[in-house]
């Protein structure tokens, strides 16, 4: 039995339609994953806003002094 070259390609509909219109006389086989979504990108507003929001509770918080990390304070 020979074996017969296999191509994965993932994407959506127009990104397998660009595909298939550059290679017409080729043979398919096609998968449909239904309910997935698309992974998002970076969103730098989303960042900022969570950066924003964090800087907004420095100094409000209660936290340990600075002496209370060294290492002598430890063994006190």
């Amino acid at each position: 039995m020979s074996s017969i070259p296999r191509k994965s390609i993932e994407g959506t509909g127009a990104d397998i339609a660009e595909f298939l219109k550059l290679h017409p006389d080729g043979r398919f086989r096609l998968t449909v994953i239904e309910g997935s979504t698309r992974r998002k990108g970076f969103d730098q507003a989303k960042w900022d806003e969570a950066m924003r929001i964090i800087e907004s509770f420095r100094g409000r918080l209660p936290s340990l002094p600075d002496e209370a990390f060294t290492t002598d304070a430890l063994y006190d």
